[in-house]
């Protein structure tokens, strides 16, 4: 899957190998978020990906989150910011982001503010990690 006109200026190596990414307000889409994912899933560098202000709903954070998940397993990745502020996140994206946090202990910065998510989805983004009870 190529990358869209909508991501112009960043490259399937920057999306591979940078550190910090500046994804934010380039109108991506569900579409556009599969399309970057499996760059990601090989970024062992990344520590911060700013991608607010964007058009993707619940589909595209899902792609996003499996394929973040996915480095922090396979090559180590320590991502520690994910800036998804004012999408058009729900309750499906919630969930992602949930799972995301199970799997990357290094995440310790998610912003999730002016999206639509409702009570349900952020029940269980705000659940503790590892599933641990009382």
């Amino acid at each position: 899957m190529s990358l869209s006109s909508r991501l112009a200026g960043v490259t399937e190596k920057q999306l591979a190998e940078s550190s910090t990414l500046f994804l934010k307000s380039r109108q991506l889409n569900d579409e556009d978020c599969a399309a970057i994912a499996p760059h990601l899933a090989k970024n062992r560098s990344l520590r911060e990906i700013y991608i607010g202000f964007n058009a993707f709903g619940d589909e595209g954070a899902r792609h996003l989150c499996e394929a973040l998940a996915q480095a922090a397993s396979d090559v180590g990745q320590q991502l520690s910011l994910l800036g998804l502020r004012r999408c058009r996140l729900g309750d499906g994206a919630a969930e992602a982001v949930a799972e995301l946090l199970r799997k990357s202990p290094s995440l310790v910065e998610v912003g999730v503010d002016e999206n639509e998510i409702g009570d349900a989805g952020a029940g269980g983004a705000g659940a503790p990690r590892g599933g641990g009870g009382p």
